[in-house]
Order: structure tokens, then C-alpha cells, then sequence
């Protein structure tokens, strides 16, 4: 089963390269998601949250001019990382928060 989940504002951490990283940013983010489920005779082995497509945009704005501004789009180019080591038995999943790193060219997913 595949599910949508947008993230922006204050859910989206963008890591700019070293001549940016004074600079203001905006973004949004839309993840595509799944989960599995590894079932054994003798139960549940493990149950795993992944994202599997991210698209979205970050817009860059010029740290003395706000008229010096540029949009970069998430595509396929972007490696995708999933953290989920602090998911909890008997809470809800989905992706809660995403680090965008531009040295790396790597988005991170915190389910």
C-alpha cells in the first residue's frame, strides 16, 4: 500500500552549502511512502517504513536582497535515507520530518 504525505515550514531542515547557508529558506516537500511486513509461522519479524519517491521544492532567498531568490526542485536525483530508528509500538507512523542536505545531494525521512 502506498501512501502522501507533505511536509513543509518547520518539519523540513535544508542544509545549504557553506556560500548559502546564511540564506533563507521555504519548502515543501511530498513524500511517497510504503511499509512491509516480514511475517514468519510464529509471527512478526520486523515491520519496515520506507520512502520511495520525494518531489517538492526549496526556495533560496538572498540573504541581503529578497529579490535574489531561486527554486531548486526535489526529483529523482536526490538520494533517499529513512530513519526510523525512534518509531514507537502503539503510536502512528508516517513521515514526521525531513533534513534536505545540498552537499550530500541526500534527503533524510525521520519516520
Amino acid at each position: 500500500m502506498e501512501f502522501k504525505t507533505k511536509l513543509s515550514g518547520i518539519d523540513v531542515d535544508v542544509h545549504l552549502p557553506k556560500e548559502k547557508e546564511l540564506c533563507n529558506t521555504s519548502s515543501v516537500v511530498n513524500i511517497v511512502w510504503q511499509y512491509s511486513v516480514d511475517v514468519r509461522d510464529w509471527g512478526i519479524k520486523d515491520i519496515s517504513f520506507y520512502a520511495t519517491k520525494i518531489t517538492g521544492e526549496v526556495e533560496v532567498e538572498g540573504l541581503w536582497d529578497s529579490n535574489d531568490s531561486e527554486v531548486i526542485t526535489l526529483d529523482e536525483s536526490w538520494d533517499i535515507d529513512n530513519y526510523t530508528d525512534d518509531i514507537k509500538s502503539g503510536h502512528s507512523v508516517c513521515p514526521q520530518h525531513c533534513e534536505i542536505d545540498f552537499k550530500t545531494k541526500t534527503i533524510t525521512i525521520n519516520f
